[in-house]
């Protein structure tokens, strides 16, 4: 199954410009196949104190590797996480 956690959700901005996210894969089980599939993520902003839908900025590509050994790489925005089973 396909998620994302934190899709509907508003992270606020700190005043140096910077937030937390996080890129994961999680319930992969074996066995596994080489591969990999990547999906886009639209990325939005709006004005504290407004409810509406907010404003496209940009648009990040989040890719999910699998090496035959079972090794997954998750990369998003420039930064990498490996996971070994």
């Amino acid at each position: 199954m396909l998620a994302h956690v934190t899709a509907g959700y508003w992270w606020t901005i700190s005043d140096n410009n910077e937030w937390f996210d996080t890129a994961a894969a999680a319930g992969v089980q074996s066995p596994w196949s080489v591969g990999g599939f990547q999906w886009t993520i639209p990325n939005h902003f709006r004005r504290l104190g407004h409810s509406d839908s907010g404003s496209l900025y940009a648009i990040s590509v989040q890719t999910f590797t699998i090496a035959v050994d079972g090794t997954m790489r998750v990369s998003k925005v420039g930064q990498t996480t490996t996971r070994t089973p």
